[in-house]
This record gives structure tokens, sequence and C-alpha cells, in this order.
């Protein structure tokens, strides 16, 4: 239903304006391959549908209206499908992402399935490492009062266990035209916003209030890290 309603509001707006916006769908919780490939043939069947379903009034568009658009814009009457992604909130949906992008099963019309991007769901992520519940954390004050953690980890990345599992993401997907970007409370906060910039993740996504906050605190973590690579720089030319 979900899947059909997006397919059905791309047509309407690529009919009415002859743009063609960008359908990015991604799965969350995925755990194993099979997971994800159960999830990205239903996806793949609905948006093929839409696309039969349309095609009849979009070539009718494209006879009749392509001539008053600009001239950057035309009526694609090939199927034109969606990027397709996966949230990466799971352990083990980290220890697989090499295999996520290497599927090479084909949907509709030869449209190829596997992942094109990655999301982090630090939120999810760090309930699972930990074995905490985000929703019953007032326990945790008490291991603040103890001294038994220093930082809570629904605040503050946890570098050593949930940063470890996003890089061995990153590393084991590097130079595959893949995306990154990192969702949750974390994203906006600034020590984990560097974390992210150092590893190169192209985005964070978080709560609204926070969106300008977030936004700050790349630009800064941007300038340390360019500031560090300028002292590396400088370090090796010394040698």
């Amino acid at each position: 239903m979900t899947t059909r309603a997006i397919a059905h509001a791309y047509y309407d707006a690529h009919e009415k304006t002859g743009i063609q916006p960008v359908v990015k769908i991604m799965i969350p919780l995925v755990a194993t391959v099979s997971e994800y490939l159960q999830q990205v043939h239903i996806i793949d069947r609905e948006m093929h549908a839409a696309y039969l379903a349309r095609r009849h009034t979009l070539r009718f568009a494209k006879d009749h209206f392509e001539s008053r658009l600009a001239k950057e814009r035309e009526f694609e009457l090939d199927y034109h499908p969606f990027e397709v992604g996966c949230m990466l909130e799971t352990p083990r949906s980290c220890l697989i992402a090499k295999n996520l992008i290497g599927i090479e099963d084909a949907g509709q019309e030869n449209f190829p399935l596997r992942a094109s991007f990655f999301s982090f769901g630090t939120n999810d992520l760090t309930q699972m490492v930990f074995g905490y519940s985000r929703d019953d954390s007032q326990f945790f004050q008490a291991y603040e009062r103890e001294k038994v953690a220093l930082v809570d980890p629904f605040e503050v990345l946890d570098v050593d266990g949930v940063g470890r599992l996003i890089k061995i993401a990153l590393d084991e997907t590097a130079g595959r035209a893949v995306r990154y970007s990192a969702c949750g409370e974390q994203a906006a906060e600034p020590k984990s916003i560097e974390f992210f910039v150092r590893n190169n993740i192209d985005a964070v996504s978080c709560s609204a209030f926070r969106v300008l906050g977030a936004r700050l605190a790349v630009a800064k973590a941007q300038i340390r890290v360019q500031d560090d690579e300028k002292e590396e720089e400088k370090g090796k030319e010394k040698e």
C-alpha cells in the first residue's frame, strides 16, 4: 500500500510537470539478505504495476503537453523505477553490508535490486549492541551516578562498539557506488557528527529542531578534518 501510494504520487507529479522526481525507498530492520530481497521484490512489483497502469496517460501527456515544457523537462515513457537502500540498524546488517550491495538479482525490466544507499540507524543499533531499551533508559541515571557509565550512548555515539560496526560496513563497501547517511539522536550530537564526517558519511538526519545545530556541527567538523589533513601533509613534507 505504501509503495503503491509513492508510485502514483511519482506519476502524478511527472504527468503534471514533466519533472522526474527521485524516488528513494529504504528497507528497515534487515538482518539477512533474504529479508531484504523479500521486501525489495514486493516494492519492485508494486512500482512496476503502477507504471503499467499509468504509461498510457504518460504517452498522452507526451504527445499533447511536452511541447509546452521547458527544454530540460520531458515525459519518460520507459520504466523509471526507484532507488532502493537499506537501513543498517541491526548489528548483523552492518556485517553483511557488502552482500547487500553485491546482490545480482534483477527485478522488472532488469532493474537491479542491490542496495544503492545505506543509512545507519544509530538509535536501534545502540539498543541492540548494548541490550538496553531506549524507551526505558531511566536506569541509566543510576549508571551515571555510580560511574558505571560516563556517557549516555543514546546521546553520544559509542565509537568503540556501535562505531566499530559502522566502520566495518564502511570499510567492506568502500569504493562501491553507494551513498551513506546516519540518522538518530546521535546524528545531531557534535562529537558523533565528527565521527561521521571523518568516516566520509555523506549526510545526517535528526529531529527537526536539531537540524540547525547539526549543520553547524558538520561545518565545524569539516574544518577540523581539513586542518588535520593540512597538518599531516606538513609533517610528511618535513620528513
